[in-house]
């Protein structure tokens, strides 16, 4: 039978995940229920509240990175329309990424053939691996709706708003399951779901931004999440889509994987060259041809999302400048110079701790390369080992410079579409570049721990989900500064609006230095895959 052995690999998959995935939901959990909890501080009075109703609902680009406003007047309508297009999307990436590997990236390490010399149905890795998704999508929801609940928010709201997280990580999770079977390298089925993701989230921000093109925002399942109207009419109309979208998915990946081979995709990888170029004669050529393009889609990635952050910022600011209780936020959020210098120092280093992740990215392919046995062939070559980690990690420390650049080039263009001065460009663009020495050190340390050993490789990730959870929900929860100093982005000065730290930054960068140092040397010493 197909479903034979489901309940075994869902219970392996679950436990491969153990740590990961409670803390992803965690995180998206903490975050929609402390901006609920802080609605009532920031727009404590009703003129507030129509003030930032008027701003919202007026201003496009807001629309567009936000979602459409439905009712700003409660803390649940604030909610949905603050963090609900969010959340999905986060939760519908995290969908993806779990499909993708418990099933394409298995395959093409080998375990999944292990796997299959038991007696197991056709389908069962498949579905055991949605099943995972929907378990990590449910308790997203179910956790985030009873939270709000906690709060005092109607129920029927808080289930809506739930059942919209769910039913977009069930719809994403049926895309990267399409997606594992398309692709024959899961990096390839990675790009594949992304750039699906990326298309729902255009789709829906034109059509929440643009009345005459309203009818996009139907065209994507984060735009259906948004559509069931939470706290605001409660409509279970969309969840059709939703799930008529999540049975052709799977039914289709479920489709797909019976007409092809193991470790065989729909669409074989395209035949390489039969010799190598000039151009790729050494490590550190090869390193660049397998880190450039994930750097260039990022780039492109945060050059995007600079240009929508700068561009509500005028009318942003213009909603907060007689609301004490949001000012008092974005200053304790990194802000402490005018208006805007202060909405930019709160925002930029929200989004360079996301940008983190292409570096400690970097790191963990280099882990991969050694778990798939290609480092082993490397290094029997005239290779030898610092060359092969310099050539990596020189990836990362650059690419946080490169991603920075892009960051503050779309927040300054952003902000200067909307009508800002032209001069606040290279402000901007430093203020970000800023940012770097705090990456450089959380890169050393990742590189520290692949040096040690190759089973310290899910620490970086670990490291970067701290940061990100300091910088997005520290703020928020107001914690002690003896926790916010664990991350090295709460010693940086806050930019733009105040004068550069040098000493902290040249401290970072040393410190980032020395870790690297201490990472050539461990990883010398060490075995390969040991």
């Amino acid at each position: 039978m197909g479903r034979t052995g489901i309940g075994v690999l869902l219970r392996a998959a679950l436990r491969r995940d153990r740590v990961v995935l409670p803390i992803v939901v965690l995180l998206l959990v903490l975050e929609t229920v402390a901006n609920a909890g802080l609605y009532s501080s920031l727009y404590p009075t009703a003129a507030d509240r129509a003030r930032l109703t008027t701003a919202s609902a007026s201003n496009a680009a807001m629309r567009a990175l936000y979602g459409p406003v439905f009712d700003l007047s409660t803390a649940g309508g604030f909610t949905a329309w603050r963090v609900g297009g969010f959340v999905a999307t986060c939760v519908g990436l995290m969908a993806m990424l779990l499909v993708i590997r418990h099933t394409r990236a298995d395959e093409e390490t080998g375990r999944t053939e292990l796997i299959r010399s038991q007696p197991l149905g056709r389908h069962a890795v498949l579905a055991s691996a949605l099943l995972t998704c929907a378990v990590g999508g449910l308790a997203v929801g179910v956790l985030a709706a009873i939270g709000l609940i906690v709060l005092g928010l109607p129920v029927g709201g808080s289930l809506t708003l739930g059942a919209g997280f769910t039913l977009t990580a069930l719809v994403f999770a049926g895309v990267g399951g399409v997606a594992a079977q398309l692709a024959e390298r899961a990096r390839t089925a990675r790009a594949l779901a992304g750039s699906v993701l990326g298309l729902s989230y255009i789709a829906r921000a034109v059509g929440d931004s643009s009345t005459p093109l309203h009818w996009c925002s139907w065209l994507s399942p984060i735009g259906w999440a948004e559509r069931l109207r939470p706290f605001a009419g409660d409509r279970v109309g969309p969840a059709a889509l939703s799930i008529a979208a999540t049975i052709v998915l799977v039914l289709a990946a479920a489709l797909l994987e019976s007409r092809r081979d193991l470790g065989a995709g729909m669409y074989p990888a395209r035949a390489g060259r039969p010799r190598a170029s000039r151009a790729l004669n050494g490590i550190a050529p090869l390193a660049a041809r397998l880190q450039w393009a994930p750097l260039t889609w990022w780039a492109g990635g945060l050059l995007i999302t600079g240009f929508a952050t700068g561009s509500i910022a005028s009318g942003l600011l213009e909603t907060l400048r007689d609301t004490p209780s949001a000012l008092t936020l974005l200053q304790r959020m990194g802000g402490r110079g005018a208006l805007v210098d202060t909405y930019f120092a709160a925002v930029i280093p929200t989004i360079a701790v996301v940008a983190l992740a292409q570096g400690v990215a970097v790191i963990a392919r280099l882990s991969t390369e050694e778990s798939t046995g290609r480092a082993e062939l490397l290094l029997s070559t005239p290779v030898n080992r610092r060359a092969m980690l310099a050539a990596h990690v020189g990836w990362a420390l650059l690419g946080a410079v490169l991603l920075m650049v892009a960051l503050g080039l779309g927040l300054g263009l952003g902000y200067t579409a909307a009508g800002g001065p032209l001069d606040q460009l290279i402000g901007l663009i430093g203020a970000c570049l800023a940012q770097v020495p705090a990456m450089w050190v959380v890169i050393a340390a990742g590189a520290g721990c692949l040096g040690l050993s190759a089973r310290l490789a899910p620490v970086p990730w670990a490291l970067l989900v701290g940061c990100v959870a300091l910088a997005w929900l520290g703020p928020l929860l107001r914690l002690p500064g003896a926790v916010m100093g664990l991350s090295p982005f709460s010693h940086l000065t806050d930019l733009p609006g105040s004068q550069v730290a040098w000493t902290v930054l040249s401290a970072c960068a040393a410190l980032a230095g020395v870790g690297l140092a201490a990472a050539a040397v461990a990883y010398r010493r060490r075995d390969i895959s040991g």
